[in-house]
């Protein structure tokens, strides 16, 4: 089966996601791109007003909100985990983090238990 063909984005870049629905969990492809960017961001400045956290400045172009997407949902498997390579300073960390706040994770105590 060819998931292209139940794609609504013509199966380019195509993105599913559990957030955007705030009355029920699941998952749905992203007809709106902009919408999603706008979420991010706003939940991007949410993270940022926290007490106790270490505040990023990303700039959340195409891939970056995709990997988000991507990371977002192996942290929600059950013992999900995932190996994120890359050239330091490329922001595996901070969308890493991004993730885990979208998830609604206790990022202090990753942080404090990891040492970051």
């Amino acid at each position: 089966m060819d998931y292209k063909e139940h794609c609504m984005t013509n199966g380019d870049d195509a993105i599913f996601v559990d957030f955007l629905n705030e009355n029920m969990r699941v998952y749905e492809e992203v007809i709106n791109f902009d919408k999603l960017r706008e979420y991010l961001i706003d939940k991007l400045e949410t993270y940022n007003t926290q007490p106790k956290l270490i505040k990023m400045d990303l700039v959340l172009f195409k891939d970056a909100i995709t990997h988000v997407a991507k990371i977002y949902r192996v942290l929600n498997l059950k013992r999900g985990h995932c190996f994120l390579v890359g050239v330091g300073g490329s922001g595996r960390h901070s969308l890493t983090r991004l993730s885990a706040f979208i998830s609604e994770m206790n990022i202090f105590q990753l942080e404090v238990t990891k040492g970051f």
